[in-house]
């Protein structure tokens, strides 16, 4: 976690919004002399007393921080069997209250393959997307997809530019992309304003953006591609700028850790229509944007729930979407149907037509 987040950051708890600093009760570690980046410590609220733990240099500001551990303990573990010289200590396993600091024994060295799929077709999708195409065999598919990154017809491109398009040049200002994945929301956002936070409940999303587009705590340089059903093969990432303006911690995008009013872009790509409330969601991006902030949303209108647990945002479609906005938004921009295309495989693709609009807050 980079030191200057915490001019930004603050305690995710309900109504609180204290400051945060490393604890004086736990002894941080720093990766260099410059001391700008935290790897390990615990953040304290300097109003509430609630604690948050940077572990491998990922802040975790999850409101009920228990069960957020106890339902990622093993990815947090897989993450830290993946990174040489690099680990969670036995004074961070004690603070935690996790079994294998009091056993003796360490924790899983071991790396669950289907963490691969939590990661590797994003990287290749948000930064590698020319190799989409590579392994294809000729024909009316691989033509498909090559126009279409030549075209760079997706949701990013589009929102991106409209953003862009709107302010006239760099707008000032905190930028948040909400379900950031590995991060190129947020690395774009970067350029346009002056500070920018890509947040994510995925430890190993959040993990993989700081180490390719921060280089820290250690650089990530390759990703693995799934060429026939459970092959992998290991691919070179394009090399990545790492912008000073930038960071990524874990949080929901219901419990934003900023405090109101303090945000000038919020941007949320994919990720509504699979939030069990995307109501409460849009709540909290409009409690923390500021009058006049930009919103960017895209959304496919799809997800992947069972017809009980599914949202009505996935089931409503954009008329819903609008609704939802138009008391605390005015829409400024709009364009349905852009493809957002996602290479699980050589021989399996996810294909979403999403619906993207630029909003402000009244």
């Amino acid at each position: 976690m980079r030191i200057e987040s915490l001019k930004w950051l603050v305690c995710p708890s309900p109504g609180c919004a204290g400051s945060l600093a490393p604890s004086p009760s736990f002894d941080p570690r720093y990766p260099n002399p410059a001391q700008q980046e935290l790897t390990e410590a615990v953040l304290s609220c300097r109003t509430c007393g609630d604690e948050y733990p940077v572990l491998l240099g990922v802040a975790v500001l999850e409101v009920d921080l228990g069960a957020y551990l106890g339902a990622f303990w093993d990815e947090i573990e897989s993450c830290a069997a993946e990174l040489s010289g690099l680990h969670i200590s036995r004074e961070m396993r004690t603070y935690l209250g996790i079994a294998s600091a009091f056993t003796g024994q360490p924790g899983p060295v071991t790396r669950s393959p289907d963490l691969q799929w939590t990661t590797s077709p994003y990287l290749q999708a948000h930064f590698d997307p020319g190799s989409l195409a590579g392994d294809l065999a000729p024909g009316w598919w691989k033509s498909a997809v090559d126009n279409h990154v030549a075209e760079k017809n997706e949701p990013y491109a589009w929102l991106l530019t409209a953003a862009r398009e709107r302010s006239g040049g760099p707008a000032g200002g905190l930028a948040i992309d909400v379900g950031t994945s590995v991060g190129r929301g947020a690395a774009e956002l970067a350029s346009l304003y002056d500070y920018s936070v890509g947040v994510d409940r995925s430890f190993r999303a959040i993990l993989a953006a700081r180490r390719h587009l921060l280089g820290e705590p250690c650089p990530l340089e390759t990703y693995a591609l799934e060429t026939e059903k459970g092959r992998w093969e290991p691919r070179t990432l394009p090399q990545a700028d790492h912008p000073a303006s930038l960071d990524f911690v874990v949080a929901s995008g219901a419990a934003l850790p900023l405090r109101a009013g303090s945000t000038s872009c919020v941007a949320a790509l994919n990720v509504l229509c699979a939030a069990s409330d995307p109501l409460e969601m849009l709540a909290d991006f409009c409690r923390v944007l500021t009058s006049g902030g930009t919103l960017l949303l895209s959304s496919p209108f799809w997800s992947d729930a069972t017809p009980e647990g599914e949202t009505p945002l996935a089931a409503g479609g954009p008329e819903y979407l609008r609704k939802a906005l138009s008391p605390e938004f005015e829409i400024v921009a709009e364009q349905d149907q852009i493809p957002w295309l996602l290479r699980v495989a050589k021989r399996r693709w996810d294909v979403y037509l999403c619906h993207c609009l630029v909003a402000t807050r009244h």
